[in-house]
């Protein structure tokens, strides 16, 4: 970002204007099709009020921040699955990796389980994590499947989670769907003694899930947060896309650390349907209108890397803009190719196996009758990415990401041991 520059006169000079933070849950699903937006100071009084006023008041925040930046940017930092962020956070070293992965142990020689992966659509983040549940599932022994909804959205969803429950597994592992929206299908899995679990997501979704995993988006949104707040050095004007069909991907909590460690950033909130992220001609539209409004924009901060980061980016820049596009999420072709182009600056997320074990865990535990860890319970690590420390030559590949994350620490062999099974060839194969 730039050090010195008008634009950093301007937001010195720029005075707080009236706190709106957008409150967002499940029911916010019949708002989809809207777009309204807020715009704050970070520091301005909020409906978290006691936060921001701590932030103020601490002069050694941006510290904190800092060397949260340089932790993940270097290794990771070890954090909570879900939930609200708080500093300081731990750098994740083997020891203290290591102490906090317990798996569920799986007795050997039980019964044969089938899970089926409810996958919420076809994006790579969703396809990817699918695919390494299922061959986790098949290293135990057991049979898994994976049923795709054929958009991210209710309705496909409906039909997705229907025709999963038709397979009559044991479990079923949801990726991304809120509870709300599949209600009726709980319901029904919870009368025909069938396990649900919940990864990438949290009850802010709506309850019914037997589990749930957060995935460690909240982290990745912080680190995340941490990093633009950082490069804007504590006066960054962050643009948050807010997806009321999917609240739990951490954009909550990343603007939460905003507003705590960053009283002088300028924030603004604006419901986005998916489809606006997620169809390239909606999502150029969307960000010229955006730095149309707010020219002196520095980051548009999206829930994943799933979006049209290129589309964004070329509207940004036609736009006459140097505003850049954030994401969460390491893997999948638009991650590695938006660091490869400068479209994507940096990137934050947990590895995608790390969460994928997870989940399966999470089965075990609820196959065995063991009551279900707390989102926030189950601690994961979280790397920030640039082009300079990223895989080399990953391409529009996932394996090589896979592979990068087992080798930074390897979160894979606490699993292996717990479940009597080598799990190290998921990565090592990995396309």
């Amino acid at each position: 970002m730039r050090k010195v520059s008008d634009r950093a006169l301007r937001r010195s000079a720029r005075v707080s204007v009236t706190a709106a933070v957008l409150a967002i849950g499940g029911g916010a699903l019949a708002a989809c099709g809207s777009s309204s937006s807020d715009t704050a100071n970070a520091g301005s009084a909020s409906g978290s009020g006691g936060a921001t006023t701590a932030a103020s008041a601490d002069s050694g925040g941006l510290a904190e921040v800092r060397k949260m930046v340089q932790d993940a940017s270097t290794g990771a930092v070890l954090g909570p699955g879900a939930g609200p962020v708080k500093l300081p956070l731990e750098p994740l070293t083997a020891e203290q990796g290591a102490a906090s992965i317990k798996p569920e142990p799986l007795e050997p020689g039980g019964p044969a389980r089938s899970v089926v992966i409810v996958s919420c659509g076809p994006t790579a983040t969703c396809e990817h994590s699918s695919s390494l549940m299922v061959q986790i599932v098949e290293k135990l022994g057991w049979r898994g499947s994976v049923v795709q909804a054929q958009q991210v959205a209710p309705g496909p969803s409906q039909v997705a989670f229907n025709t999963a429950l038709g397979k009559k597994p044991d479990a079923i592992i949801s990726i991304g769907i809120a509870g709300s929206i599949v209600g009726p299908q709980l319901a029904r899995a919870k009368k025909e003694g069938i396990y649900t679990v919940l990864t990438n997501g949290t009850d802010l979704g709506g309850k019914g899930y037997d589990a749930y995993l957060g995935g460690g988006y909240s982290l990745a949104a912080s680190v995340l947060a941490g990093k633009m707040i950082v490069e804007g050095e504590g006066k960054a004007n962050i643009f948050y896309a807010q997806v009321p069909e999917i609240p739990y991907l951490g954009i909550i909590e990343g603007t939460e650390f905003v507003k705590t460690y960053c009283p002088d950033c300028k924030l603004t909130e604006q419901k986005v349907p998916v489809p606006t992220l997620l169809q390239p001609v909606k999502m150029g539209q969307f960000a010229t209108s955006m730095v149309r409004k707010n020219r002196d924009l520095d980051f548009f901060a999206n829930p994943s890397t799933d979006v049209q980061v290129q589309a964004a980016s070329q509207a940004f820049r036609s736009a006459g803009s140097d505003a850049k596009v954030v994401a969460s999420n390491l893997n999948g072709p638009t991650a590695m190719a938006g660091l490869s182009t400068g479209d994507l600056p940096f990137l934050a997320g947990p590895p995608q196996e790390w969460s994928a074990l997870q989940a399966v865990d999470a089965v075990i535990r609820g196959l065995a009758g063991k009551p279900a860890l707390a989102p926030e319970e189950s601690k994961i690590g979280v790397y920030l990415m640039t082009k300079e420390n990223a895989p080399e030559n990953p391409g529009n590949a996932e394996g090589p990401v896979d592979r990068w994350a087992v080798e930074q620490f390897d979160f894979v062999t606490p699993y292996s041991e717990a479940w009597g099974v080598d799990l190290s060839s998921i990565a090592a194969n990995s396309k």
